[in-house]
């Protein structure tokens, strides 16, 4: 079973940098991780834990970010998608406390309901 979770974001998303910065005071990103993210799309992959599944970063003021959200029919952010096996289980979009509470239960590997 391959599960991944995909996070879209914005340069001039407030929403989206809360979620990021969210992300980095919990220690999911680091800041350098966090400073890069508006320069391309990125997998997160955290050292020193197994973790559950993927999260894959996209900023939508990249090309690449772009593609992947036109492709996973984003139309606001931030979104949060969830999938197994290519099927979208769950998705969040433009809610950054859902998506930032979907996300730490994923770094303490808790099941996202």
């Amino acid at each position: 079973m391959s599960n991944r979770m995909l996070l879209f974001v914005g340069p001039d998303c407030p929403n989206c940098h809360d979620v990021i910065s969210k992300m980095t005071a919990s220690g999911i990103l680091d800041a350098g991780t966090a400073e890069s993210i508006s320069m391309r799309p990125q997998i997160i992959e955290m050292e020193d834990r197994i973790t559950p599944f993927p999260l894959e970063i996209f900023d939508s003021g990249t090309v690449d970010g772009l593609a992947a959200g036109a492709f996973n029919d984003v139309r606001s952010l931030p979104t949060l998608i969830y999938m197994r096996d290519g099927e979208v289980i769950k998705r969040i979009d433009g809610d950054h406390e859902a998506i930032s509470e979907a996300i730490g239960k994923w770094a303490r590997d808790e099941k996202i309901s």
